[in-house]
């Protein structure tokens, strides 16, 4: 293989990964991918048989993948290369955009092929490359390079999302939050259709505050009662109010943890968090202590 056609390989896949990087739901790069090379062979077109020859090579590909395959002659090879490319259901995909006459290649008569496509679900599992030539007669050889980059995407972090009632005592739309308060209860719901059972959880895992990640929880009732209808009983939790970490810009309070099988959970509802100022306007002590028989102290 020439020094020619081997940078030029190495500028085609480095130009790949880069246009291919993925940014995060915050706008940041991800990790840059990198090509995986699935197929790289070396042949030969032989016009001089009276036959046309036709080269078939064949690679597997997943959902997603960027595949793309080049051929490359030498600078002054007068083959006149043509790509064809069939998927698993056997069909010949002249729809991908194959290049037939590349520009870019260091071919000096532009007659290298090339084509870049992504693997749709549809389409994945082992596809076949054909590799001929238009008659110019003689012999002549190619290179064949066929590479796959994965598309990179954030992992999502799956959970079974469940209902909460931050504070149940309280009958207000919005729930107030008071900065200068002990502890904030929250009520997590049974679901039967989702199979949450809030006595089935690890309580250790709990976490609540503006985003769910703080690590404020205090204690959970051993008893409950039902509180939504559904004839299961739901449990009530505190969480430190100065370790949750609430501020007046937040409005949503999120509750995280895992049940004793390791499953994840989360809920959320509306917060409004007061300025100390504003706590005697509401009936309620500043340590966050009322009386609700069925979800006290542990």
């Amino acid at each position: 293989m020439s020094m020619q056609r081997s940078m030029q390989r190495t500028i085609r896949r480095t130009l790949l990964a880069m246009a291919l990087v993925a940014l995060g739901a915050n706008g940041t790069a991800l990790a840059q991918p990198v090509a995986d090379t699935l197929l790289s062979v070396g042949g030969a077109i032989n016009n001089d048989t009276g036959t046309p020859s036709v080269d078939v090579y064949s690679f597997v590909a997943g959902t997603g993948d960027v595949i793309t395959i080049d051929i490359n002659t030498s600078m002054f090879s007068e083959l006149d290369t043509v790509l064809s490319v069939v998927d698993p259901h056997r069909r010949q995909r002249d729809d991908l955009g194959i290049v037939q006459d590349d520009p870019t290649s260091v071919n000096q008569f532009g007659t290298d092929s090339y084509v870049q496509f992504t693997v749709t679900a549809d389409a994945a599992g082992p596809w076949q490359v054909s590799v001929s030539a238009n008659p110019r007669g003689g012999v002549d050889h190619y290179d064949l390079l066929v590479t796959r980059v994965k598309q990179s995407t954030p992992e999502q972090p799956e959970y079974m999302a469940i209902n909460i009632d931050i504070k149940p005592e309280n009958r207000q739309k919005t729930t107030p939050i008071k900065k200068g308060e002990r502890h904030i209860r929250v009520a997590l719901l049974s679901n039967r259709k989702r199979g949450f059972d809030p006595f089935d959880i690890n309580v250790h895992s709990l976490r609540f505050g503006p985003t769910g990640d703080e690590q404020s929880f205090v204690r959970c009732a051993r008893s409950g009662k039902d509180r939504n209808g559904d004839r299961k009983r739901d449990r009530v939790c505190r969480f430190d109010t100065s370790k949750a970490g609430f501020t007046l810009m937040n409005t949503r309070g999120f509750v995280k943890g895992k049940t004793r099988d390791g499953k994840a959970f989360q809920g959320d509802a509306d917060v409004k968090v007061l300025a100390q100022k504003d706590h005697y306007k509401h009936g309620h002590h500043h340590d966050g202590r009322h009386h609700d028989d069925d979800d006290d102290d542990d």
